[in-house]
């Protein structure tokens, strides 16, 4: 009599990292939005941050 063994399940989401990639980069162009239209000096850092960190996440992820 044959044993059924459950099958693996399959990954949920096949590629991580572009959906990483793309919520990131929605971050990043809603703060540059953000930052152009209030004209808000104080909200540079956060481009600066949100985009330095948004390739290296995305490549260890």
């Amino acid at each position: 009599m044959a044993q059924a063994y459950p099958q693996p399940l399959a990954p949920a989401i096949r590629r991580p990292w572009l959906r990483i990639f793309l919520g990131g980069l929605a971050l990043w162009l809603a703060t540059v939005v953000a930052t152009y239209l209030t004209g808000n000096p104080n909200l540079v850092p956060t481009l600066v941050l949100l985009g330095s960190f948004l390739v290296p996440v995305t490549f260890v992820a």
